[in-house]
This record gives C-alpha cells, structure tokens and sequence, in this order.
C-alpha cells in the first residue's frame, strides 16, 4: 500500500530534521543553514524555511542572528498522558473497524480515548456549533472523522492538537490528517462500465458528498461521462434526501422510465440497501443492473455474487493516527499528511449492459 505526502518541499526538509533529532543526530543544536541545505540538497531559502517553520512549532529555538538553532528541551520531553476525544460524523461511526481499532490502540498507549457525546451531524455540520461544544468539552487532543474543509480550518487554527480522518482534506490547511484517495480506482470502475456498454450509469452518494457541492469523485464521474458525449444531470447523481424512505423513493423513480444499467453506491450501507430495493424491483446483478461499492465492508466477504467494490489495507491509516498520538504526546507538533490509495477488486456483480439498452 502506497502512501503520498501533501508535504511542500519545506515541509519535507523539517520533517527530515525532525527525525535526525529523534534518531539522536543531533540533541543539542543542529548544523548551520548552509550545511543542512547542502546535506538535503535543497537550496538555502527552503532551508530557511523550514528552520523556521521548526521553531513555529517549537522544535527548534532560535539562539540569535547567524548562531545554529538548539532542540527546545520541550521536544524531548516525557510521554504524557492524553485525554482524546474522538468526534465522529454520526454515532453509527463508532462501530467502524477502524474507528474501533483507534480508540483501542490509545487505550493500550495508556491514553484516555473515548467518543464526545455529539456528532458533527448532530452539530449540523456547523463550525459555530462545533467551535462552541469544543470549547466546553474537556480534552488535550482532538481526532475529527469526516469533517468539512470549514470544520478542519477552524480545528487547525485553535491551540490543542487535532488530526483529520478523511473528510474534505485541503493541503492547505495546517492540520495533520490521513485521507484514503479513491480517485484512481473510481475511474477505474467508471471507465470498466463504459467498456461494458453502460449509458445509464447512476452514483448514489450520501447528502454530505452531494452538498453544499459535488466531492472529487462525483465531479470526475459526471466529468468523464460528459467526455464520452453522454449528457450529464440529476439522473446520474440523484438528491435523495436523507431518510431510507427517501432512498427507497429515488430507486423506484429511476427505474420507471428509464431504469439505470449500472449503479454506483459509496458507502456499504447505501449499496446494501440498494441492492435489495433493485431486487424488489426486479433488477437482479448482474444480468440486469451491474452494481459497485467505493467502499469496503466485512460482510462483502460472505456474499454471493463477490460485490464489485474499493479495497485498502487499513493499518497504515491507523499507524499513522497511532504515531501522531506519539508525537503530541510528547510536545512534538506533528501536521503532516498522508493519503492511502484504494484499489478495485472487481467481482460478480458488474457486467455487460443489457442488450438493447446500449443507448444514451
């Protein structure tokens, strides 16, 4: 599993001296600018840089005009103790295996980790309701599922510690994060589908992906289907609403006139559902209706057909959440980011179109 760096070359230099310092290089004060810039093959104004984005986060101190910089004795300091608050998107989150195996692995660090009493959905997504409940919550260190570039902006500008798990991750904003990109394997699938013969191609996508705009994904489906002269609208990314009955109203909608030859669902929940509403309707996978997952489930071991959907390996995400915790704990002001590629396992539930349904 690859993993890539939103890091800006600056930032890559800093953490490279970071590590020097934690590896024992360097435990007093650190080599002049001209010789790290040399050393890491960077010129001297991307060393300057990142010297000084070291001393921002209290890494480094500076001793004064052309003197080296020393390590703040606050960066090697003990491990403390970590009260986290976890503040997932809806409560259903905190059975996710991933979600569970992070509160677990900070609870064997010998840090406090548990859920905060509200959701972001419950705060309605709304940075003034997130803010206020923050504030008044009691913790050191913040780890935010799925939050909106708003949210995580006012997270990355407040004084405590935050980390973002997925969400509308933005390289520019200041905040350690871990994403999982499902940009390649999408298209991966769309492009499998077009192959097929899918004109109709419908992606159902929670109200957090539709609004207040379209995410990557749904703009790069909508895209690449316009690339192939079909035109594009509600059709292929339906505003369902929120409640089950919603759902179950669109798919009885879609498939009255023009039913879609392929459908598209990104969580698990949502294709589960989907998949028995298209059954009551008559539309078996995948002699008439092809359908895929862009997410990836524990149950999708056990059915028949195997689901077409998205797989990663998710213990990278949590050792990157787990060494954050690490660095935080110890005074270390660690905002990197990284993002886990997920890939297409194709299985029995997608095929070709049905004939006589080649048309757009």
């Amino acid at each position: 599993m690859s993993a890539e760096s939103f890091a800006s070359l600056s930032e890559q230099v800093a953490g490279r001296i970071i590590l020097r310092v934690q590896d024992g290089t360097w435990t007093d004060r650190i080599p002049g600018c001209k010789t790290l810039a040399h050393e890491f093959g960077v010129n001297h104004k991307t060393c300057e840089s990142a010297l000084k984005l070291l001393e921002a986060r209290g890494v480094l101190v500076s001793l004064g005009r052309g003197r080296t910089r020393k390590v703040a004795a606050s960066f090697n300091a003990k491990p403390k103790k970590l009260r986290v608050m976890l503040l997932l998107y809806e409560k259903k989150d905190a059975n996710d295996p991933i979600v569970v195996e992070v509160l677990y692995r900070l609870r064997d660090s010998g840090h406090d980790a548990i859920y905060a009493e509200r959701t972001l959905l419950g705060l309605q997504m709304d940075v003034k309701r997130v803010s206020g409940y923050v504030e008044k919550t009691k913790a050191d260190a913040w780890i935010v599922l799925a939050g909106s570039a708003e949210i995580l902006e006012w997270f990355a500008q407040s004084p405590f510690p935050a980390f973002a798990l997925f969400g509308r991750l933005d390289r520019n904003i200041p905040i350690a994060c871990v994403g999982l990109s499902k940009l390649d394997a999408a298209r991966e699938l769309t492009e499998r589908l077009l192959s097929l013969g899918h004109r109709r191609i419908v992606f159902i996508t929670s109200e957090q992906r539709r609004k207040p705009a379209p995410g990557l994904l749904e703009r790069s489906f909508l895209q690449r289907l316009e690339d192939e002269g079909i035109a594009t609208g509600a059709y292929n990314l339906p505003d369902w609403g929120k409640r089950p009955g919603d759902l179950q109203q669109a798919m009885k909608s879609l498939c009255q006139v023009t039913p879609p030859t392929a459908v598209i669902a990104d969580e698990p929940a949502l294709f589960l559902a989907i998949m028995q509403q298209l059954s009551r309707l008559g539309y078996n996978a995948p002699e008439q209706v092809s359908i895929a997952c862009l997410d990836q489930d524990s149950v999708f071991d056990f059915t028949c057909p195997a689901i077409t959907h998205l797989q990663w390996n998710p213990d990278s995400i949590i050792k990157r959440i787990t060494k954050w915790i690490q660095q935080t704990s110890s005074g270390r002001d660690d905002r990197h980011k990284n993002i886990v590629k997920a890939k297409l396992l194709v299985g029995d539930t997608i095929g070709p179109a049905p004939k006589g349904d080649l048309s757009s």
